[in-house]
């Protein structure tokens, strides 16, 4: 993101050792739970063993320090919904230059400017080449697990919750969400 290095300064520094040249940062969804469920539309946050959430998109760099979070989406919604709707991906002209992109798992889908694992068909099988790569991508995005990890551990440490900040309604953003907060639970 040689365009925009005041949000996303640091490049790769060993992009060669990891086999990902054009690679700048590593993507990847997480959710966070809610206490409660909200008063209005809160099916839309509901999980699959009932709990509530929001969801968010964690990037981050090789050295596992996180370059931009996009948060406040319902916890309902796929991580590949997200991605396309996201600040970062509608204003990709100012964030990434020619041929960059990002490192995702097979809940991505094929961008300009996403490189995720391949997947497999039905009843197919992965040529020995993808799952040669899909290895290879796995052992890098292990760091966006740690910069996952390192989020909800800083969440659950924090007293009294975290600072609110306005969010706009949008694609499958609730416009009764004003704002999101996240208190430790």
């Amino acid at each position: 993101m040689t365009k925009q290095r005041g949000m996303m300064e640091h490049l790769w520094k060993n992009q060669k050792a990891h086999g990902f040249v054009n690679c700048i940062s590593l993507i990847d969804g997480t959710l966070f739970p809610l206490s409660f469920a909200p008063m209005t539309n809160g099916e839309d946050y509901n999980m699959r063993e009932g709990d509530y959430a929001i969801k968010g998109l964690i990037i981050c760099d090789d050295a596992v320090r996180i370059t931009w979070v996009e948060m406040g989406w319902l916890g309902s919604v796929h991580d590949n919904h997200i991605w396309p709707n996201s600040e970062i991906y509608l204003s990709r002209d100012k964030y990434f230059d020619q041929k960059e992109n990002f490192l995702g798992d097979s809940a991505f889908s094929t961008l300009s400017v996403m490189l995720p694992a391949f997947k497999k068909g039905h009843n197919a099988k992965l040529s020995k080449e993808w799952r040669y790569f899909n290895t290879k991508l796995a052992n890098i995005l292990i760091k966006s697990e740690h910069c996952i990890d390192l989020i909800k551990a800083w969440f659950q440490h924090t007293p009294g919750g975290l600072e609110c900040y306005p969010r706009q309604a949008g694609p499958r953003r609730h416009p009764q969400v004003g704002h999101v907060c996240l208190y430790p639970t």
